[in-house]
């Protein structure tokens, strides 16, 4: 993030990278906030239509002011990053090569972390399955 247009960002990147601001910020922030932190060249009508969007899709919250209007996350940063990740796997061209992709990635504590947690609900699922239904 705060970086310039010489680079043509990929589909939804630029989205993500509004959300992922508005979640790190650690309060209200305005179109002009998010466009100074995210790239200085965006157009103001660029930064304000991202954010409706945001809005739109429950990700973020907008509140007036005297002045316009301020956005916060509508979730923490970690379920506002997941949402916009799921959002881009389900737009990917295919989700199984977007995973693969996207571990290739992971250091090797996050891979052991991934793969206790994927056990830890694998489990919580088999203690379920196990349990009688009331009637």
């Amino acid at each position: 993030m705060g970086g310039s247009r010489a680079h043509r960002r990929a589909h939804g990147e630029l989205e993500t990278e509004v959300a992922i601001a508005v979640a790190a910020a650690r309060q209200p922030v305005t179109v002009h906030d998010i466009q100074q932190t995210v790239d200085v060249e965006l157009s103001h009508t660029a930064v304000h239509t991202i954010l409706n969007r945001l809005v739109a899709k429950g990700l973020i919250t907008k509140e007036r002011t005297n002045r316009g209007h301020i956005y916060q996350p509508a979730q923490d940063a970690a379920e506002v990053v997941a949402r916009q990740m799921d959002l881009l796997l389900r737009r990917g061209p295919s989700r199984t090569a977007v995973l693969q992709s996207f571990l290739s990635t992971l250091t090797d504590q996050d891979e052991s972390q991934l793969r206790a947690w994927l056990e830890d609900r694998r489990e919580r699922r088999a203690d379920t399955r196990k349990r009688p239904r009331s009637r």
